[in-house]
């Protein structure tokens, strides 16, 4: 126990076997299956995310779906089942008089793909959807990638007004262990070359705790954030799991992980550095100079709870109050498009429980909190009643604090935001699986039999 927060900061091995990070809720295990029409009508205007699942290797933390495509034709041959799944769900879902706020395209590495095929994304989802004139629409990047294109710029003009480029570090010994696809000078360089193209919303994703790191790399790395001084910078804390390659290299004892302290340490350096620069923390570990850069996307979703329509392998999205998983195996994918069918796995509409819980997830991760009107006017309870045997605790240890308008964490709770946010998901029961299934969802149940076999 971390004797500041008295709560768990460890670094052993056997603590990554699962994320504290929580991105969806519930869990795709304990869902249900899903059949068509079981979205039905979506309220509010929504987001859209699209997931890419190409790289150019496979970083040693990373536990997402992706792979390095064997030829250009397969990323191709993605695209086309991309645009086919948004065709189904358009169909299924009744969304025809929501507009969509913001797109993300995530992976793995969206910026793998050619512009032209970018641009045929984008022209099937305005196609599909009725898509806002002033919509942010974000693309995930790597240094090597935008270094290999003429011109970002491209990307520009393909729609996108927000990039995110995954640096980690500027330290080549950090970034060699990791197995990143370029160096310090590199990830420069692509930065420079993206503001040139005509960027003004750039996000640089930052890692914390990754081997040979320590403090003296650390302030080099905030010394260059400093001079780029970028509109948006966000810090995750590693975390393993053990179907990843680093976590072979920590069980060998061939590397080793910075300390519990040390790592707690950079955080709060990070931290006090943004403060000290004038940036903004919302939602916690994102950073941006200004309210403009805040990133619309992830604030939909957490500060929200918005609907969020999801494509591609081993997505996962919220709709009409439906957590719904898409396959993580790419050929299934591919046998599901090709039938007609969503390659939707998993999906349970939620309780007013889990709605609850849900919500508390997410909005206590964001700079204003749990807004207790917005509790109020959801649910018309109080979250103070609902969640006061997980509230109190964490008040009274200072990571929590009642502020009058929502429950927001403290500074020192930001820095514990991902353990705080597991509490009100843990709490939650799980979903029962239906004994019984209609008529349509039986047929989806032999049909996936087939795509399975």
């Amino acid at each position: 126990m971390d004797e500041e927060a008295k709560l768990p900061m460890r670094r052993e091995l056997d603590a990554f076997e699962s994320s504290h990070i929580v991105v969806a809720y519930p869990g795709k295990s304990s869902l249900n299956e899903y059949s068509p029409g079981m979205i039905g009508r979506i309220e509010r205007d929504l987001g859209i995310y699209v997931h890419i699942p190409y790289c150019l290797r496979k970083c040693g933390y990373c536990h997402y779906v992706s792979e390095k495509p064997e030829k250009k034709e397969h990323m191709r041959d993605y695209v086309r089942l991309l645009k086919m799944e948004l065709e189904i769900i358009a169909q299924q879902v009744d969304c025809e008089k929501r507009h969509v706020e913001s797109i993300s395209l995530g992976g793995g590495t969206p910026t793998m793909l050619e512009v032209e095929h970018l641009s045929g994304i984008m022209e099937s989802i305005k196609e599909s959807f009725n898509v806002k004139s002033n919509a942010e629409i974000s693309i995930e990047s790597c240094p090597a990638t935008l270094l290999g294109k003429k011109d970002p710029g491209t990307l520009v003009d393909a729609g996108f007004n927000r990039l995110s480029i995954g640096i980690q570090s500027f330290d080549d010994g950090v970034l060699k262990v990791s197995n990143r696809s370029h160096n310090g000078h590199d990830a420069v360089m692509a930065y420079m070359k993206c503001v040139d193209a005509g960027f003004e919303n750039i996000n640089i994703d930052m890692m914390v705790g990754i081997p040979q790191q320590d403090v003296g790399i650390l302030d080099s790395d905030i010394r260059m954030l400093k001079k780029l001084s970028p509109p948006s910078v966000t810090i995750y804390t590693l975390r393993l799991k053990p179907s990843v390659p680093l976590y072979g290299l920590l069980s060998s004892g061939s590397e080793k992980l910075p300390s519990a302290q040390d790592s707690l340490g950079m955080s709060k350096r990070f931290r006090e550095f943004f403060e000290g620069m004038g940036y903004i923390e919302d939602p916690v570990n994102w950073f941006v100079s200004s309210k403009k850069n805040i990133f619309r996307h992830q604030m939909g979703k957490w500060a929200d709870n918005a609907d969020l329509l999801a494509f591609g392998v081993s997505s996962y999205g919220y709709a009409g109050g439906v957590q719904y998983y898409n396959t993580p195996d790419i050929k299934a994918y591919e046998k599901y498009l090709r039938r007609g069918i969503a390659p939707i796995e998993a999906a349970s509409k939620l309780s007013t429980a889990q709605k609850k819980k849900r919500y508390m997830t997410f909005s206590i991760k964001t700079g204003f909190g749990a807004s207790k009107n917005e509790y109020m006017k959801r649910f018309g309870k109080d979250i103070l009643e609902d969640f006061q045997d997980i509230l109190k605790p964490l008040m009274t240890s200072g990571l929590v604090r009642d502020t009058g308008r929502s429950i927001s964490l403290t500074s020192l709770g930001r820095l514990y935001a991902d353990e705080i946010s597991s509490k009100f998901r843990l709490s939650a029961k799980p979903v029962a699986r239906k004994a019984t299934k209609t008529k349509t969802s039986r047929k989806n149940a032999s049909e996936n039999a087939k795509i399975k076999d």
